[in-house]
């Protein structure tokens, strides 16, 4: 009986193992994310209508804060984000794993929580 159980719980592994990952859609990303690295935390936030907002801030002696915001384009799991304050814009592929976010492309890589 035990090598029975085993051995379809070791079926059930395998087989989720191998599935494919549930494409992104771009309503997986509307809300805030966060992430924190050491004392400084970034929000992003991502609207229904396009726009994009982020905010960085620090819990430290310093209290540093910044605020910007722009336009966002979601196509074939890619997200540019175009930002106003510098005039520039930056595409990340899109991972979604639940309340997690991963953004990646050639140069860096952000995991953010759903906030």
């Amino acid at each position: 009986m035990k090598r029975i159980i085993c051995g379809a719980v070791l079926s059930a592994m395998i087989l989720a193992s191998c599935s494919r990952a549930v494409p992104v859609k771009e309503e997986d990303l509307i809300g805030t994310w966060v992430r924190t690295s050491g004392d400084s935390t970034c929000e992003w936030t991502f609207e229904i209508d396009g726009r994009y907002k982020e905010k960085v801030y620090t819990d430290n002696d310093e209290k540093f804060e910044m605020e910007d915001s722009g336009k966002y384009v979601f196509e074939d799991g890619s997200v540019t984000v175009t930002f106003e304050t510098y005039g520039t814009s930056a595409q990340f592929k899109v991972k979604m794993d639940g309340d997690t976010m991963t953004l990646s492309n050639d140069d860096v890589t952000y995991t953010f929580e759903k906030k």
